[in-house]
């Protein structure tokens, strides 16, 4: 009885390998295992669309997500909450590349100020409800006004 759930089990296993390979074109006896990348809301078990694990778009240099919890002010309230809080990430990664050598001493008050001045105009790309509530939007700015940004944030920085 071992040996034969251990026939089984080893069977299984080379079934479930050839169904997560896929074959070389280059050398067809080379096999190799390709991953899925998988991406889950926040506390759940259910998929999330891909951008909100790696925020990108078509067009976009640089991408932000955003979020906010349910509240019951309503759901624009919520979107103006996410709109904020992308705006934040997407200051903070601008004055990263901007400043990639101090990382760790970007200024809190410079990235909020900047944030609310200069990122105003953004509008929301995409945006997804979360299983429990919970809503998520994606901004971004392409690459000629990530450098006009960039260049802002130099400029405060020396202020």
């Amino acid at each position: 009885m071992r040996n034969l759930l251990f026939v089984l089990l080893c069977a299984a296993m080379v079934v479930s390998q050839c169904a997560w390979s896929e074959q070389s074109t280059e050398n067809p006896s080379h096999t190799t295992v390709k991953k899925v990348k998988r991406c889950f809301f926040y506390n759940s078990v259910k998929r999330a669309p891909l951008w909100l694990c790696k925020p990108q778009a078509e067009g976009l240099a640089i991408a932000a997500v955003g979020t906010a919890t349910k509240s019951k002010a309503g759901f624009a309230h919520m979107q103006q909450m996410a709109l904020a809080d992308a705006r934040m990430h997407l200051a903070q990664a601008l004055s990263e590349s901007a400043h990639p050598a101090t990382k760790a001493e970007v200024d809190r008050a410079v990235i909020t100020k900047f944030a609310n001045e200069s990122l105003e105009g953004t509008k929301i790309i995409k945006s997804v409800s979360g299983p429990h509530g919970s809503l998520y939007v994606l901004i971004g700015v392409d690459e000629e006004s990530a450098q006009k940004l960039r260049k802002a944030i130099r400029q405060n920085k020396q202020e």
